[in-house]
């Protein structure tokens, strides 16, 4: 229970950005389609590279802010760990979808 205490704002800020993933899946499907009508799966690999940088990035900086401060004596609070809890389920949802896509010539 004291993890889960611990990492609450990045539990919080993972939800939010699982909740703003169908923007980045729209974004990943429209940059596939941008050729001709046809699915390009480079361009949405690449495209989705991007977005999950962009998610890190992101991640990175909303859990430094959070150590800077609140949790500045925390010892426990890892902004690399905060950050993989923040980013992560956003962007498998999008790697997901993208291998998906691939996969079947949608």
């Amino acid at each position: 229970m004291s993890k889960l205490k611990t990492y609450l704002a990045a539990i919080i800020f993972s939800i939010g950005f699982v909740l703003v993933s169908p923007l980045f899946l729209l974004v990943i499907f429209l940059s596939g389609d941008s050729c001709c009508g046809e699915n390009t799966s480079l361009t949405m690999i690449a495209v989705t590279a991007g977005v999950v940088m962009l998610l890190a990035v992101m991640a990175a900086l909303l859990n430094g802010a959070v150590k800077l401060g609140f949790k500045r004596d925390a010892s426990e609070f890892s902004v690399l760990v905060a950050s993989l809890l923040t980013a992560g389920p956003a962007s498998l949802v999008c790697i997901g979808f993208v291998t998906y896509v691939v996969a079947t010539g949608f």
